[in-house]
């Protein structure tokens, strides 16, 4: 009688997770109405494949505009992976 209990809760839990998940996901698909506002001319595949394209040619350097490196060692954490080993490999 008890394992028929706990496969109800657990059938229930995961029914309630499911329809979370399908939720966030509705959210994540639909555009908010003030941002449309905001931005309302849409970048097309081509204008982002050409952006793409400069930047991998010419990056943006930032080294011009980093402090200069002082002799103390600092922990980094966080960040989004790419960006912050960048700014480590940099000394900074």
């Amino acid at each position: 009688m008890a394992l028929i209990g706990i496969v109800w809760a657990v059938a229930a839990a995961f029914s309630l997770v499911v329809i979370w998940l399908y939720r966030v996901n509705m959210a994540m698909q639909a555009v908010p109405e003030s941002m449309i506002n905001a931005a309302p001319q849409r970048w097309t595949k081509q204008q982002i494949r050409d952006t793409y394209e400069r930047v991998k040619k010419k990056p943006t350097d930032f080294g011009s505009r980093l402090p200069p490196a002082l002799d103390r060692r600092y922990v980094v954490f966080g960040g989004a992976g790419k960006p912050k080993r960048r700014v480590t490999a940099n000394g900074c």
